[in-house]
């Protein structure tokens, strides 16, 4: 199924859906090879962007930041004086 402007309206709507839950997006997508054929050989028929089918979105949520002098997580500060 080609990427119409309301499919692309609906996508954007799910990837700004996780933005919106501090997470990084990823697309993912695929192309089916031909057996033996090297997709980055000069002559390939087209370039590896094109004709991809998506399979969907995936939110990744970044590891807590450790500073210096801040407690690891799970773990309380000391109590200051």
């Amino acid at each position: 199924m080609p990427l119409d402007a309301a499919l692309q309206a609906r996508l954007l709507a799910e990837v700004d859906s996780l933005c919106d839950d501090a997470l990084r997006t990823l697309a993912v997508a695929y192309r089916p090879l031909l057996p033996h054929a090297d997709p980055l050989h000069p002559k390939a028929a087209s370039p590896l962007e094109q004709g991809l089918i998506f399979v969907g979105t995936v939110g990744i949520m970044d590891p807590p930041e450790k500073k210096p002098g801040w407690p690891s997580p799970g773990r309380r500060a000391p109590a200051s004086a």
